[in-house]
């Protein structure tokens, strides 16, 4: 099929989803925010410059085809977004637990979680500003310090009254999450999370757009400014090559800060799938699964073969490093252009029956939920959903919240200042 129409409809899926949600009104309608974030974000990272100098490589140089699984994709996403929201509206009302009991799990749920952060702590001695340390985390303990996140979530969403001194104690546990793990993926989707759930409760004009700007500063400070410190402090001479390949050696700091950005945030993922597809099942034959078990078994002892890992010895030969293939990439990996539709159906499917409990029927445990499962999808954009913690772990949790549910009933105004 020729490149130009796949993308046309590609996009296609992108504007019905945008003129569903003009229609509908809806802000945080998903399916149009998941949408546009993909297009966006594959538009970036397969535009057409010429990055690399020498050498192929297979982090830099992007295949059109990577268009046919996006437009699969994109429309997999929003079937699977109509079915759910269809049969969401069927239902009953949301079913849900009382604030009392939600914030009494939260606490139960915030206990464990402190022990799990501070033996990060103690065990791996900050590797945020040591730099080591990170491979040899135990997923275990990493588990349970994230288990923070679903915590303070369901604490925020039972809250009737203002919230800000607790907004401002989740971004310390985010700042001494990111200090304990080295990674910016746990504060990212804390932070991003609350915001979202301050965001779906009754709030005026200025709150929400100050809750917005919020989010714009934590991603640049985060997620731009700390990848781009942790990659001059380490020095990584592959990672060296690769940006400077962009503008060369003799690029100035704004430019590799650029190179740095675009290259790692936008270029890698579209590049790799791009790998994928066309090695997949021409070279290599499907995984058949292995990539998402993997995702299952990540936390268990020894070497575990989830999709990053995977990724990582079909580009490089060994394991040697964690790679991202995009929303994608694991469900290609596994089971090609089937497995992509059904995975990206099955998202869009439990967002929309998130979304409704969230948005119409105002069940706290949904609007939880549905923040970080917001979150966690568009982050995924990037890195795909290979962690064990967020993927499976914290959406145990949220189904265990609701162990002792009854009828919803609207969440009340919040009390005026």
């Amino acid at each position: 099929m020729n490149a130009d129409v796949v993308k046309l409809v590609a996009v296609g899926g992108g504007v019905v989803a945008v003129w569903q949600w003009v229609r509908a009104r809806a802000l945080l309608r998903h399916e149009a925010l998941v949408s546009l974030g993909i297009l966006v974000y594959f538009v970036l990272g397969t535009l057409n410059i010429e990055l690399f100098s020498d050498d192929w490589s297979p982090r830099l140089s992007v295949t059109q085809r990577v268009w046919l699984v996006v437009a699969i994709g994109v429309w997999g996403y929003l079937l699977g977004a109509w079915v759910g929201r269809f049969q969401a509206r069927r239902a009953l009302r949301a079913r849900d637990a009382s604030p009392e009991r939600l914030t009494t799990d939260g606490r139960r749920l915030f206990l464990v979680g402190w022990i799990g952060l501070i033996a990060l702590l103690v065990l791996y001695r900050a590797p945020a500003l040591t730099g080591g340390g990170r491979e040899e985390q135990s997923g275990y303990v990493t588990a349970i310090a994230q288990l923070l996140i679903p915590a303070y979530l369901l604490i925020l969403a039972a809250s009737r009254a203002r919230v800000g001194w607790r907004v401002w104690c989740g971004a310390f546990l985010a700042g001494l999450g990111l200090l304990a793990s080295g990674y910016r993926t746990y504060t990212l989707v804390l932070l991003f999370s609350m915001a979202l759930v301050w965001f779906i409760q009754p709030r005026t004009a200025f709150e929400r757009l100050r809750a917005s700007l919020l989010c714009v500063g934590l991603f640049l400070t985060i997620g731009v400014g700390f990848g781009y410190w942790r990659f001059l402090r380490e020095g990584n001479e592959s990672g060296q090559e690769l940006i400077g390949s962009v503008f060369g050696e003799a690029g100035s700091r704004l430019q590799l800060a650029a190179a740095f950005t675009y290259v790692g945030f936008f270029r890698e993922g579209p590049a790799i799938l791009g790998f994928l597809v066309e090695r997949t099942p021409k070279l290599e034959p499907y995984a058949h699964g292995r990539a998402l078990w993997g995702t299952v078994t990540s936390p268990l002892p020894g070497q575990q073969w989830d999709a990053r890992a995977i990724v990582s010895k079909a580009v490089y030969g060994a394991r040697q490093t964690s790679l991202v293939s995009t929303v994608f990439g694991p469900w290609y990996l596994d089971f090609g252009l089937p497995g992509v539709v059904l995975g990206l159906a099955l998202l869009g499917y439990v967002m929309s029956r998130l979304e409704e409990g969230a948005l119409t029927k105002r069940s706290h445990v949904h609007q939880a939920a549905y923040a970080y499962g917001l979150v966690l999808v568009g982050l995924s954009i990037h890195t795909g959903l290979s962690d064990f913690a967020f993927v499976i772990l914290i959406p145990a949790v949220f189904m265990w919240s609701t162990r002792s549910a009854h009828r919803s009933t609207p969440i009340p105004e919040p009390v005026p200042s």
